[in-house]
Protein backbone atom coordinates (compact mmCIF):
# COMPACT_ATOMS: atom_id res chain seq x y z
CA UNK A 1 0.00 0.00 0.00
CA UNK A 2 2.89 2.28 0.53
CA UNK A 3 3.54 2.76 -3.39
CA UNK A 4 -0.26 3.33 -3.35
CA UNK A 5 -0.02 6.13 -1.53
CA UNK A 6 3.52 7.31 -2.64
CA UNK A 7 2.21 7.57 -6.38
CA UNK A 8 -0.72 9.69 -5.17
CA UNK A 9 1.54 11.82 -3.66
CA UNK A 10 3.79 12.44 -6.58
CA UNK A 11 0.51 13.24 -8.73
CA UNK A 12 -0.97 15.37 -6.50
CA UNK A 13 -4.09 13.25 -5.67
CA UNK A 14 -6.39 13.16 -2.46
CA UNK A 15 -5.49 9.48 -1.15
CA UNK A 16 -8.93 9.48 0.61
CA UNK A 17 -11.18 11.01 -1.56
CA UNK A 18 -10.02 8.80 -4.35
CA UNK A 19 -10.60 5.22 -1.93
CA UNK A 20 -13.81 6.62 -1.64
CA UNK A 21 -14.80 7.33 -5.19
CA UNK A 22 -13.51 4.03 -5.59
CA UNK A 23 -15.18 1.90 -3.01
CA UNK A 24 -18.84 3.34 -2.82
CA UNK A 25 -19.69 1.69 -5.51
CA UNK A 26 -18.72 -1.74 -4.33
CA UNK A 27 -20.21 -1.11 -1.29
CA UNK A 28 -23.88 -0.06 -3.13
CA UNK A 29 -23.79 -3.11 -5.20
CA UNK A 30 -23.09 -5.59 -2.10
CA UNK A 31 -26.40 -3.59 -0.50
CA UNK A 32 -28.17 -4.36 -2.90
CA UNK A 33 -26.89 -8.47 -3.67
CA UNK A 34 -27.53 -8.89 0.43
CA UNK A 35 -31.39 -7.22 -0.58
CA UNK A 36 -31.71 -9.66 -3.19
CA UNK A 37 -30.22 -12.30 -0.98
CA UNK A 38 -33.08 -12.02 1.24
CA UNK A 39 -36.03 -11.34 -1.43
CA UNK A 40 -34.64 -15.16 -2.97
Amino acid sequence: MYSFFGACRVVGANEVEWLTYVLNPVKVTLVIFNLYQLLK
